[in-house]
């Protein structure tokens, strides 16, 4: 079974519904329908998510990386050291993202003046439908971890969607030359002037085979982590959470994005003393030292006390469905990448007769880059 073709089948069974969630919040009320990543699909996205960063960063180590530097090198070295520190700032960020319990709000504050039984929630708090409790200081309810982001979870979530921008960022660039190389000046297009270049090492682009295209779900996924980073860095710099953005957007529509783009937004809160810890006031991550701004950014953290997991988490039957889950996901995406390699496998390549996919059948996944293989193939 060809891994790329695995891996580009789940990249893309994991967009479409998260990208559906998200153009869900900036919808009219009569448009909108229900959420297709619910509470419970928690414990499926952090399974599959730290799977594929797992993957992604075995196949780094054993075929993009060396095609372009030996590891043994100074150069190798130091791309080694800056993967394995973006890997693990994402996969930390994104775990704790998804256990640590958002900060729910258990009853309302009591008022003296008002009766028996009454009183108000705290400022900034907001009920979520999907997971059925009120959380304190609520952004939103993210799709990518399937649960509330709010006053302990906010730092995870922002450095989550900054260092996984960055990996796949970082992936996309080493993943260009090996792309580069063995599929895009293999094309031979002649309306458009393109010919063939002989690739440098032919040797190496047989060892890669398809794998050379891993550039495609890395640049697809950079794409999506990349608008979330800005989106949620211009809230941050504006103090706006993204539930009161879809509220003006319902409101106003693109009237909002100037303000929002200029910084001049109305502010709600200092979301950057949530992400450095610091409480929620005005002007409260003005007094956080520079060393423990750089500490967060950098370096693994828990959130700050007291804090304690999603009850969620210790729900042996959702575990239990996230498995089965990813298992029906798993087979499905076998037998789809069984059934496309059959279907454009050529007759006479290698790999034709003993059923397993040949370069030029990997690479015809990709549309244009069928071609790239040709020579290989011959």
């Amino acid at each position: 079974m060809d891994l790329v073709t695995v891996i580009i089948l789940a990249v893309g069974g994991t967009t479409v519904p998260l990208l559906f969630d998200m153009l869900r919040t900036f919808l009219p009320q009569r448009w909108r329908c229900g959420r297709a990543v619910a509470a419970w699909h928690r414990q499926t996205l952090l399974s599959l998510v730290v799977g594929l960063c797992g993957v992604a960063y075995h196949v780094f180590w054993q075929s993009v990386l060396p095609y372009s530097h030996p590891h043994a090198s100074p150069v190798g070295a130091a791309h080694v050291l800056v993967a394995t520190w973006l890997w693990v700032m994402t996969v930390w960020n994104f775990a704790l993202c998804c256990a640590v319990d958002p900060g729910t709000a258990a009853a309302p504050e009591p008022e003296p003046e008002a009766g028996q039984g009454k009183g108000r929630w705290p400022a900034g708090s907001h009920f979520c439908r999907v997971c059925g409790v009120r959380v304190l200081h609520f952004d939103h309810h993210c799709p990518f971890t399937g649960g509330c982001v709010g006053q302990k979870n906010l730092r995870f979530f922002v450095l989550f969607a900054l260092h996984g921008w960055a990996g796949t960022g970082y992936a996309c660039l080493l993943a260009w030359r090996p792309f580069r190389d063995c599929v895009w000046r293999q094309l031979t297009v002649p309306s458009l002037g393109w010919a063939r270049v002989p690739p440098p090492d032919e040797q190496a682009c047989r060892g890669l085979a398809s794998r050379s295209l891993l550039l495609l779900p890395a640049a697809t996924l950079c794409g999506a982590l990349g608008c979330l980073a800005l989106l949620h860095l211009l809230l941050l710099a504006n103090g706006l959470t993204t539930v009161r953005l879809a509220h003006r957007w319902r409101v106003r529509g693109a009237a909002s994005l100037p303000d929002l783009l200029r910084l001049r937004a109305e502010r709600e809160t200092d979301k950057w003393g949530l992400v450095y810890g610091a409480g929620a006031g005005a002007g409260a991550a003005a007094g956080v030292p520079l060393a423990r701004r750089l500490r967060l950014l950098l370096l693994p953290s828990l959130p700050d006390a007291p804090w304690q997991f999603n009850p969620g988490l210790a729900r042996a039957q959702l575990w239990a469905g996230a498995l089965l889950c990813l298992a029906g996901a798993a087979a499905v995406a076998l037998l789809a990448a069984e059934l496309l390699a059959t279907l454009i496998r050529v007759p006479g390549a290698p790999g034709a007769a003993s059923g397993t996919p040949s370069p030029r059948a990997a690479a015809a996944l990709a549309g244009a880059a069928v071609r790239a293989a040709q020579p290989f193939a011959k």
